[in-house]
C-alpha cells in the first residue's frame, strides 16, 4: 500500500496492510507499536515484536524454500528485549512466562488472520510446550513440494 500511495494511486481494499504515507507526511501519528513478521526461505515461521517482547513460531515440517505457509506451527522463541536486548535467553520453555506467551499468541494469531490465513488453534506438541494447528486450511497461496516420509525423518534426525 505504501508504494502505491506514494505514487498517488489508491491501494485496492483487497491489498493487505496499510500505507505508511500518512506517517511520512506528518498527517498521523497513530500506528501499532508492534510488527508482524513472516519468515521464509530459511524456515516457515511467523513472529511478532513489541517494544518489550519478541515471540516466534515455526512450522517444523515445512520447507522454507518451497512453502510459504503451513497448517501447523510450534512455539520457537520468546525474548524479553528489555532485560535481554541481544536475545541470549530464550524464555519459551519457562512456565513463569505462560501469561506473556498466551497474550502474544493471541496477537500473532490475530495478525495471521488479518493477513488472510485461517485461524489456528493450540494442540499438544511433544517437542515444545505448545503447538498450533489450523482448523481450516486453504492451500491457495502455499506452493509446496511435499517431502517423502524418509526425507522428513532424515531432516528430523539431522536437526536433533
Amino acid at each position: 500500500p505504501t508504494l502505491l500511495d506514494s505514487c498517488g494511486i489508491t491501494p485496492p481494499e483487497s491489498l493487505p496492510g496499510r500505507s505508511l504515507m500518512p506517517i511520512l507526511r506528518g498527517q498521523s501519528r497513530e500506528w501499532e507499536q508492534e510488527a508482524f513478521i513472516q519468515i521464509s526461505e530459511s524456515q516457515v515461521g511467523r513472529a511478532i515484536r513489541t517494544s518489550r517482547w519478541k515471540y516466534g513460531i515455526v512450522a517444523p515440517d515445512a520447507d522454507g524454500e518451497t512453502e510459504s505457509c503451513s497448517d501447523a506451527y510450534t512455539e520457537n522463541y520468546l525474548y524479553d528485549l528489555q532485560s535481554d536486548p541481544y536475545e541470549l535467553q530464550n524464555l519459551i520453555g519457562y512456565a513463569s512466562h505462560n501469561e506473556v506467551k498466551a497474550h502474544l499468541k493471541t496477537k500473532i494469531l490475530d495478525a495471521m488472520e488479518r493477513a488472510g490465513k485461517s485461524r489456528i488453534t493450540k494442540s499438544p506438541c511433544p517437542n515444545r510446550n505448545v503447538s498450533y494447528s489450523k482448523k481450516k486450511f486453504s492451500n491457495r497461496d502455499c506452493r509446496s513440494s511435499r517431502r517423502t516420509k524418509a526425507e522428513k525423518l532424515i531432516l528430523l534426525r539431522s536437526s536433533a
